[in-house]
């Protein structure tokens, strides 16, 4: 994530940003957009866009309460759905699956610098 993205997930007011630390260190954080929240729709979507843990902080839990805080912040926001992506052989996917998600379609990235 690069710093502007990051800030902008900080201040902006249709993302949920949770962040975890311990004696003023970052150990992992979570990003949510949740624009859907204030749109006129009856199906609300909210996307995970980050659920990072420094690598010698992991397995001890972090993520999880990130992840089931955002998840109650989400539901007082009334969202219905949360769904993101990850990378094939990221063990974020089955940490996802033991909460509920289900893999869904296929895609294949593609893009190009203008």
């Amino acid at each position: 994530m690069d710093p502007d993205e990051f800030k902008w997930s900080i201040i902006n007011k249709e993302c949920v940003f949770l962040l975890a630390e311990e004696e003023n260190k970052i150990l992992g954080f979570l990003s949510v957009n949740a624009k859907d929240a204030e749109r006129p729709f009856k199906s609300k979507y909210a996307y995970l866009v980050n659920l990072v843990v420094k690598p010698e902080h992991r397995n001890k839990g972090i993520a999880r309460e990130l992840y089931l805080e955002c998840e109650k912040i989400l539901k007082k926001m009334k969202m219905q759905f949360l769904y993101g992506w990850a990378n094939e052989t990221s063990g974020v996917i089955e940490f996802m699956k033991k909460r509920g998600f289900n893999e869904g379609h296929s895609y294949k990235w593609i893009d190009k610098k203008l």
